[in-house]
């Protein structure tokens, strides 16, 4: 998976993804952590284990509503498809 997909940042508890997941996320999982745990082992070593760091201090209030990290999606920029 491209850095650029997702971008993990444990000391603020962010994960920054790409609009992709949030279009596609029932393809995916059910809710955001299912979305988080099936990217988890795409990425490479340091930032899947910070994610799953964050994963497990994360507790699931309501599903899809996460309390210890916040997810954000970036713009999709849709001119690298005109190449």
């Amino acid at each position: 998976m491209r850095s650029q997909d997702v971008q993990v940042n444990e000391a603020e508890g962010k994960v920054k993804l790409s609009k992709i997941f949030y279009w596609y996320a029932r393809d995916f999982g059910a809710t955001t952590t299912d979305v988080l745990q099936w990217i988890q082992p795409n990425l490479a070593e340091e930032p899947a284990a910070a994610l799953g760091r964050l994963l497990r201090r994360d507790e699931v209030k309501n599903e899809g509503d996460t309390d210890a990290l916040t997810v954000e999606y970036a713009d999709y920029d849709g001119s690298i498809n005109a190449k």
